[in-house]
């Protein structure tokens, strides 16, 4: 169901499983976007710790919603320049990511 593939993915880019992320969006890439209970999509959480490759796999997904944020207004590219992760936050503006999105609080 969606709420496990959901889980699974976004465990898989908590931790960084490229392997386990690549057979998850084998046959669920549509599910790529669908959040978590917090709001946050596993490209979300994926630039939150750096995981560039698995960034890169994400961003070959068609569709991806680079500018979708989570219950408090954050987005990826926010994620990835609150914890410095410069090669990621490189990744999203390469693919058009809104470097001056704000959040709930007014914080890009």
């Amino acid at each position: 169901d969606d709420d496990k593939i959901t889980e699974l993915m976004i465990r898989a880019a908590r931790e960084g499983y490229q392997t386990v992320m690549e057979t998850l969006l084998g046959t669920n890439e549509e599910k790529l976007n669908l959040a978590g209970s917090d709001g946050r999509t596993p490209i979300s959480i994926a630039a939150q710790y750096g995981h560039d490759e698995l960034v890169k796999r994400i961003l070959d997904v068609k569709n991806v919603e680079l500018e979708r944020a989570d219950q408090v207004g954050r987005t990826p590219m926010s994620y990835a320049a609150q914890y410095g992760r410069n090669v990621v936050l490189e990744l999203l503006l390469r693919h058009e990511g809104n470097a001056n999105s704000l959040d709930n609080v007014g914080r890009s």
